[in-house]
């Protein structure tokens, strides 16, 4: 995975490769995941993009679970502050289901951990799992201390993350601009 991560991170990448590669990424982290799964659920599945990067993850998640509600969330947080926006495009009951959050990049987690709660306030879902394809240890140590998450399934993970709030080895650009292009709309 980390070839795949080193391809993805060259600052010239076509975005169907950047698309093609997370996933590639995808499949390699769900093949794991249902290795982990001993037993089916019970639970209907949800599976929620972290939008705009996370739609190629979807794409690729779809593959695996031929039955499915999917709801899109557009997130994200201003560097330097704690303040989270999250914006749902679609939201579908989540409750007494299996949720599975895709997202590309997780620095320090504190942006999908203000998913997670937000999702699972109060004890909504029957389960709420994190695929992600390059992660920062720091994320991972904070994450797993929610009450909120069942399992994290990490392709890569980072050195660290710089005073930027970046994860090193640098991916040189966002996500979603790697994968669709430059948005005029950022905040």
């Amino acid at each position: 995975m980390l070839n795949l991560l080193r391809k993805f991170s060259q600052p010239n990448i076509e975005r169907w490769e950047a698309q093609n590669l997370i996933k590639r990424l995808t499949n390699e982290l769900l093949k794991q995941f249902f290795k982990d799964r001993h037993e089916a659920s019970n639970s209907e599945t949800t599976l929620i993009p972290i939008l705009r990067a996370g739609l190629p993850m979807w794409v690729e998640a779809n593959d695996y679970f031929k039955t499915h509600e999917s709801s899109f969330i557009s997130c994200f947080r201003i560097k330097g502050t704690s303040d989270v926006f999250i914006n749902w495009l679609s939201q579908p009951k989540l409750e007494r289901r299996e949720v599975i959050l895709l997202d590309t990049v997780l620095a320090t987690g504190k942006t999908i951990f203000e998913v997670c709660k937000k999702i699972n306030n109060p004890n909504k879902v029957s389960s709420l799992d994190v695929i992600a394809c390059y992660t920062s240890p720091r994320a991972i140590d904070f994450l797993m201390t929610s009450d909120y998450l069942r399992n994290m399934y990490i392709g890569v993970i980072s050195t660290s993350v710089d005073n930027a709030g970046f994860l090193v080895p640098l991916t040189n650009g966002d996500s979603g601009d790697k994968c669709f292009g430059e948005t005029t709309n950022r905040n």
